[in-house]
Parts: C-alpha cells; structure tokens; sequence
C-alpha cells in the first residue's frame, strides 16, 4: 500500500478537523431534537389518581388509594421542574409542563407526598 503526501498548498489538517468537530455536533444536536419531539407525552389510566402541580401547590392536597399497587399521574402545569417524592417510598421528577405517571406499593397509613425543590409543596396520601 503506497501513501502519498503532499507538501504543497496550505495545511488543511485543522480545517478538516473542525469541519469534522461540526458535523458530529450538529448530528448530535439533529438526533436530540428528533428525540425531543418523538417523546410521547405520558398519559393518565383508568385507576391512577391524578395529582397537578400549580401555582407551586399540589391540586388536590389529599389523595386516596387502596394499600397495595399506586400510581399517581403528576401533571406539572409550572414551567418548573417539580418533583413527587415520599421519603423512602418513590421520589421522581416531572419537568416544567409535562406529565408523568409515578408507579409504587405501599401498605395502608397516612403519608406525606411533596416537593423536594419547593418546601410548601406538601399533600397527604391516605392508603387504606
């Protein structure tokens, strides 16, 4: 296998590597945006309990479920990320204005469900 070399003309070596760098960047940014928008928005099911994030408050503040298997439906209606957590049970974020079904099992009793980011943001869960 023969190499050739020229030594003639100007060194096109770091063109070419920043021709290269932005074409991986802007291939990355592509495959990003396509991700972005081919990201269904998660819906509610029959059977979760609902719960909106709004004003920086959970609407409604007590939320019932029989002990076993739960599922919250989080809709942040903030343009803020928020968050739904129940110490040592679940702790999810949902991003500013989109949705999220949280999944977990808890036994009967009375729990505290809140916000991480934003300390008012309390409700209770009442599991029977």
């Amino acid at each position: 296998m023969a190499v050739s070399v020229s030594t003639a003309g100007p060194d096109t070596g770091p063109r070419r590597l920043l021709a290269c760098a932005i074409a991986v960047l802007a291939g990355a940014a592509a495959v990003g945006v396509v991700g972005a928008v081919n990201t269904a928005p998660e819906v509610a099911r029959a059977g979760d309990l609902r719960v909106a994030a709004r004003d920086f408050a959970f609407q409604p503040a007590v939320l019932e479920a029989e002990a076993g298997d739960i599922v919250v439906f989080v809709d942040n209606a903030d343009p803020t990320l928020h968050d739904l957590t129940i110490d040592e049970v679940v702790s999810q974020d949902v991003s500013g204005w989109h949705a999220r079904r949280v999944a977990f099992a808890l036994p009967p009793g009375d729990y505290t469900f809140r916000c991480t980011l934003h300390p008012s943001m309390t409700g209770t869960l009442v599991v029977r």
